[in-house]
């Protein structure tokens, strides 16, 4: 039995693996048939994934995996921090499983940093500052949308006949999320390394760089308690750097 449960492990993280490559892949192409014909492999790949999910929950063996890579530091403390994510979500890719936990984080620490009463901004920042909120909320709606089809995949809950159109529709809406999170981080990104700029040169756009972040028992947060807006805004930029890393989409601009 534990031959079998390796032999189920390895073909498993290889398959994953071809995904990740192909996922790779799937953002770096530039033209429509190379889509195409990524999304088409991909597809493939998803039957032979959703085969082995079935083996292992018929077998009762463990599918997680956890990350090793030094470059994502902050991905490898979220991992402990939230084990209901990785649980509730255990028969997702691993890139999704990731950005979920990015995104629960990003929820629970910054999303409160985008108020007037937290950060005063400038008349534009404060515009850009308060649509954060929407654009998160709607980012987030999309991720959930993906992970409620791909989990009706996973449990059989279509025809079979059309099994090969519903992989297709769940891989390019995978590729379609990663995509707009792409999108979403790499705003934020900007916009809190424009504010570090302006604070750390004549501080005209941000008016409270050296204001202490206070919040109530009550709030979310743990890690911004006590820390000054300046250094709040760096923690979000480096959050956002790691997340942007972690995506890997090619910038066609």
């Amino acid at each position: 039995m534990q031959d079998y449960t390796e032999n189920l492990q390895a073909s498993y993280h290889a398959v994953l693996k071809r995904i990740r490559q192909l996922q790779g892949r799937l953002r770096a192409a530039g033209d429509s048939l190379s889509q195409r014909t990524i999304v088409d492999e991909l597809t493939q790949l998803e039957q032979e994934r959703l085969k082995i999910d079935n083996l292992f929950l018929e077998s009762g063996a463990e599918m997680h995996a956890t990350t090793d890579d030094e470059r994502f530091a902050i991905l490898a403390s979220l991992e402990k921090r939230y084990p209901d994510v990785l649980r509730t979500h255990s028969t997702q890719v691993r890139d999704v499983q990731a950005l979920l936990l990015y995104l629960r984080y990003f929820e629970e620490e910054f999303i409160g940093l985008f108020s007037e009463r937290k950060l005063k901004l400038d008349v534009k920042y404060s515009v850009e500052r308060d649509g954060f909120y929407h654009q998160f909320s709607q980012l987030s709606r999309r991720v959930a949308n993906y992970c409620d089809e791909a989990l009706r995949i996973q449990e059989g809950n279509y025809s079979k006949t059309y099994e090969q159109d519903m992989l297709k529709r769940m891989v390019e809406m995978r590729h379609a999320v990663v995509i707009d999170s792409n999108t979403f981080f790499g705003r934020v990104h900007r916009f809190a390394g424009e504010l570090i700029d302006d604070l750390d040169g004549d501080g005209i756009l941000c008016q409270n760089g050296e204001s202490e972040l206070t919040y109530s028992e009550l709030d979310r947060e743990t890690e911004l308690r006590g820390v000054a807006v300046r250094d709040a805004l760096q923690l979000l930029f480096d959050a956002c750097d790691e997340i942007l890393e972690y995506l890997d989409v090619p910038d066609f601009g």
